[in-house]
């Protein structure tokens, strides 16, 4: 076994402890939770990294099908993958109109409300001085 298997074995293995626990505000804090939670998210980037790559492939079999029969799509018995060509759109520029006429905007202006989130951020530890900093290296808005 690759040590890359192995170590997704592992990321596996601490991520399933999550599986079906209840969480509290003191288990949030332990290092058991931290680490599990972290494997969760690496796990995460990993499985998006080699989805992205399949992806790739099969945008790439899709606009190669399309371009030799003029077939847009390839149908199997749970997916099907559409070519879609590519297009223009047209989109308006809000901070244009802002500028150029406020009190055309300020008529148009919409407020909406937004649900509150939660933001996790992972944490960077360089040093044990500085081990309180925070750095968004990583921020996923969770809604609720």
């Amino acid at each position: 076994m690759s040590k890359t298997e192995n170590s997704n074995i592992n990321q596996i293995v601490l991520a399933s402890q999550l599986d079906k626990v209840e969480v509290s505000a003191d288990l949030i804090k332990t290092e058991n939770f931290s680490k599990s939670y972290d494997s969760l998210l690496n796990l995460i980037k990993y499985l998006e990294s080699i989805k992205e790559t399949v992806d790739g492939q099969v945008r790439k079999i899709i606009e190669d099908n399309y371009q030799e029969t003029g077939e847009t799509s390839i149908k199997t018995d749970s997916f099907n993958f559409t070519y879609v060509a590519p297009t223009t759109k047209q989109g308006f520029d809000k901070d244009k109109l802002k500028s150029e006429d406020p009190a055309t905007y300020a008529k148009y202006i919409k407020v909406t409300n937004v649900k509150g989130q939660l933001k996790v951020t992972k944490r960077k530890k360089n040093t044990e001085e500085d081990a309180n900093k925070k750095e968004a290296i990583d921020a996923e808005y969770i809604d609720f």
